[in-house]
C-alpha cells in the first residue's frame, strides 16, 4: 500500500488574500505557493503542517461543493493558546468562544477567519 506523505485541507473561499493573511499572521505560517487562485501555507517548524486555500469560483473546485466552504472547523493545537488569543484580539478576529471556552478542562477558543470558523486549543 502506498501511504500518503501528507494530507492537508484545501478550503474553497471567496477571500483568498484575507484568509492567507489571517493564518500567516496568527500562526506564523509561510506562503510556500501562490498562484492568484490558490495559496498553500506551511509551518516553519513542521513541513507536514499545511493549509491551502482556493478561490471558490475557480474551475478546479467542483460546482457540487457550492460557492464557499461552510461548517468546516480547522483545528490548530498550539503551545500557548493565551498568546494566540491575544494576537487574534489584536487582529480584530471575531471570537465565538472566548477563553477558557465551553470545556474548562481544555483551554480552547473559536475565532473566525474571513469566511471561516475554527477551534484552537492548547493540549
Amino acid at each position: 500500500m502506498d501511504l500518503p506523505q501528507s494530507i492537508f485541507p484545501v478550503i474553497n473561499c471567496s477571500y483568498l488574500d484575507a484568509n492567507r493573511d489571517f493564518y500567516r499572521e496568527l500562526f506564523g505560517l509561510d506562503v510556500v505557493f501562490e498562484s492568484g487562485w490558490y495559496t498553500l501555507l506551511r509551518s516553519r517548524t513542521d513541513s507536514n503542517v499545511q493549509l491551502g486555500f482556493v478561490l471558490a469560483n475557480h474551475p478546479t473546485v467542483p460546482r457540487e461543493l457550492g460557492t464557499t466552504t461552510s461548517g468546516v472547523l480547522v483545528s490548530v493545537i498550539v503551545r500557548n493558546v493565551d498568546d494566540v488569543f491575544a494576537r487574534a484580539v489584536e487582529m480584530n478576529a471575531k471570537i465565538l468562544w472566548p477563553l477558557p471556552g465551553p470545556r474548562p478542562h481544555r483551554r480552547s477558543l473559536v475565532a473566525i477567519a474571513p469566511g471561516l470558523s475554527w477551534p484552537r486549543r492548547s493540549p
